[in-house]
């Protein structure tokens, strides 16, 4: 509520996005990483004209999963009232769907949205990272809210995560990450909230994974020196 120009804020962190998303091969010469984002771009579904403008112009090229907020009633049928739908259509972000890999550069990627379950991995691709991106609420020890329960925790959901060699998670606002424990679950990487919104978020440091060629995943911590609360 401090902040004089809201959308030039978020605007500052598209920016770091958008410098993230270019890299420097050995040659010096650029190329454009791509963007995974695990659902819930949006906190409901019909978003305002002067918003959905904004993200015509700044919003990067992302690979994205829907989340239940960016669905009218959390219904996945009804995707085509949304603001979602409107980037799809507009070839700003990119909908993963379930069932439907998605070949990027070395990647290969999964989608799950809300309301669809991960499964395991039945054809990998041998020459690629296969990525699973979910949206769905997960935890991890001193990850969560206060009786959360069982069935949602990490642990619970290894075996639909088998085969995969990176899962990007989101729904769970408190970031969090594992390491590959070499028994078949990959490194698993829960980003958290971009932006910080409410008071119980103040102490939130915004941040990305950056998954790397051999499959392990580093948090990168956003510039957010000069946000005002």
């Amino acid at each position: 509520s401090c902040e004089e120009d809201w959308y030039a804020t978020m605007a500052g962190y598209l920016k770091q996005l958008n410098k993230l998303q270019w890299g420097t091969k050995p040659d010096r010469t650029t190329y454009t990483l791509p963007i995974l984002v695990a659902g819930d771009i949006f906190d409901r579904h019909d978003n305002p004209a002067e918003l959905m403008n904004f993200l015509l112009k700044k919003l990067p090229t992302m690979y994205c999963v829907a989340g239940q907020h960016d669905m009218r009633h959390h219904q996945p049928k009804d995707m085509h009232k949304t603001s979602y739908q409107t980037l799809v259509e507009a070839g700003r972000i990119i909908d993963l769907k379930p069932s439907n890999p998605v070949g990027v550069g070395s990647l290969v990627l999964w989608g799950f949205p809300f309301g669809f379950e991960p499964t395991p991995c039945m054809k990998p691709q041998d020459m690629a990272l296969n990525v699973a991106v979910v949206h769905r609420y997960t935890w991890i020890k001193g990850k969560s809210y206060p009786d959360a329960p069982e069935e949602s925790r990490l642990k619970a959901l290894k075996q639909n995560l088998l085969g995969y060699d990176a899962i990007v998670i989101g729904d769970n606002h408190i970031p969090w990450d594992i390491k590959s424990d070499g028994k078949g679950l990959p490194s698993v990487c829960n980003v958290g909230a971009l932006m910080r919104r409410k008071a119980d978020e103040i102490s939130h440091k915004p941040s990305v994974g950056l998954l790397h060629s051999d499959g392990t995943i580093t948090r990168h911590y956003l510039d957010v020196s000069n946000d005002k609360f």
